[in-house]
């Protein structure tokens, strides 16, 4: 019956993740005919990852001092430093027609050193289910605590198609496989993406562009998560402007923050989490 993770009487809780990891990638790639109707085109990215820093914090905000109802958290400042690291892609495609294209692409699995500079992660388990210690316990701390940071070997196929028709449209299809399984099969499921996409030319040749993306989790106890995504663009001169939007929502587990006295529950609460992003391109020709 508690609506959001706000209370404006009681307090809430903060988790805050900063930093970024920062990648410059010099790309290539050849097209050659195979007959009339069959083109053939290969690609290769070398990406470098620059060595970042970053930050992950968690505190508890209490607004109402008297108030003993809302669950108690261990703060702590957690910054380690993530290493550099070089590695490769690379991609093919076999056009058919003029009008349809099949794709491929791999991503070998990157691992990059983690060194901690600050607190010990604690957490309190007042109140909580033994479920959810487990899970803390197994994919949380294991996370942080882990001396090494792994993006896992990713493996992509896609089509894409556009039609003979007298308005210009494109419909793409892409199949994701993330393979976390590789990293810790006892803890993680491979992760499968399904993306689906169109783009087409309205009134004064304005795109139009529409998708949808659904996309496993790797740990099991979070739902699925699905999102829309829309966009559109126009050009002045030799200016072009692309914007584009996401909506995404994503369900999972979490205790109570307020408790009731006596009341150790085994169940969790269910907290659906939506969010949007927003992108603005900007691309000037010569």
């Amino acid at each position: 019956g508690v609506i959001g993770i706000r209370d404006p009487i009681v307090g809430y809780h903060l988790l805050k993740s900063r930093g970024s990891l920062d990648v410059i990638t010099f790309a290539g790639g050849a097209r050659m005919p195979l007959s009339d109707i069959i083109e053939f085109g290969i690609g290769l990215s070398i990406n470098m990852l620059k060595e970042s820093d970053l930050t992950l914090a968690q505190s508890r905000e209490v607004i109402d001092s008297a108030s003993v109802n809302l669950s108690q958290v261990i703060p702590f400042n957690y910054n380690y430093q993530i290493s550099s690291n070089t590695f490769t892609a690379v991609s093919a495609e076999i056009r058919y027609g003029g009008n349809i294209s099949f794709v491929a692409a791999y991503q070998p699995e990157v691992a990059l050193e983690k060194t901690a500079f600050a607190d010990t992660v604690t957490f309190s388990d007042y109140g909580w289910s033994p479920e959810l210690i487990d899970h803390f316990n197994q994919y949380y701390l294991n996370g942080i605590y882990n001396n090494l940071l792994v993006y896992p070997a990713k493996l992509s196929a896609g089509i894409s198609f556009v039609p003979k028709a007298p308005m210009p449209m494109e419909i793409n299809f892409e199949f994701t496989r993330e393979k976390y399984s590789d990293i810790s099969s006892a803890m993680y499921d491979d992760v499968n993406t399904w993306k689906l996409g169109m783009e087409y030319l309205a009134m004064r040749k304005t795109p139009v562009r529409l998708g949808f993306i659904f996309r496993q989790s790797a740990i099991q106890f979070i739902s699925p998560e699905s999102a829309f995504t829309f966009g559109s663009g126009m050009a002045f001169g030799n200016l072009q402007v692309d914007f584009s939007g996401r909506y995404s929502q994503v369900t999972y587990m979490y205790p109570d923050l307020f408790q009731v006295d006596g009341d150790v529950r085994t169940d969790l609460d269910t907290v659906s989490e939506s969010r949007f992003d927003s992108r603005v391109t900007l691309t000037y020709g010569f």
